[in-house]
């Protein structure tokens, strides 16, 4: 811990983030306690992160499933879908998900076209296709990949997980 000048409070380095901690004979002023409390609150959630998605990283997710689909690389493929879309799809096929994944029948698509995100679910546009996917632990995973709207329904998908 340093203290950069008499009277100051002491900070100690957590990371990137600098919280300070006032320390008088074992008392603490209810300003510094809250403070306390709410760089770490902050911490711990990450920041604003979780109320503005990476709508950029769960299309590039998408983009890379496509392109492994394209290139017959069924096993990567499936390490991109979430556990119940593998479920379903090895399920409703009756195959393992790296030879189901390839027989689909998906649309090619090769360009993102646009994307949003709310939360921890994102809807990626690509030329051909509409992929949905999910955020899994810290990473997007497609949900839903090969559909097409349906009018007023929701939309109709070829690879979806229950």
């Amino acid at each position: 811990m340093s203290r950069p000048h008499p009277g100051m409070p002491q900070t100690e380095q957590l990371g990137e983030r600098k919280v300070a901690a006032v320390v008088r004979a074992g008392r603490r002023p209810r300003s510094a306690v809250a403070a306390l409390v709410a760089v770490t609150a902050l911490a711990a959630t990450g920041g604003c992160g979780g109320l503005h998605p990476d709508g950029s990283a769960a299309a590039a997710v998408a983009g890379r499933f496509h392109d492994l689909v394209r290139r017959g690389d069924g096993r990567a493929a499936c390490a991109l879908l979430v556990r119940s879309t593998v479920e379903e799809l090895e399920q409703s096929s009756g195959r393992s998900c790296p030879a189901a994944v390839l027989v689909a029948g998906l649309p090619r698509a090769v360009t993102v076209r646009g994307n949003d995100a709310y939360g921890r679910s994102a809807r990626v546009l690509m030329d051909h296709d509409v992929l949905f996917l999910t955020v899994v632990g810290h990473l997007w995973r497609v949900r839903a990949a090969g559909c097409t709207a349906d009018g007023q329904k929701p939309y109709d998908c070829k690879v979806k997980g229950g």
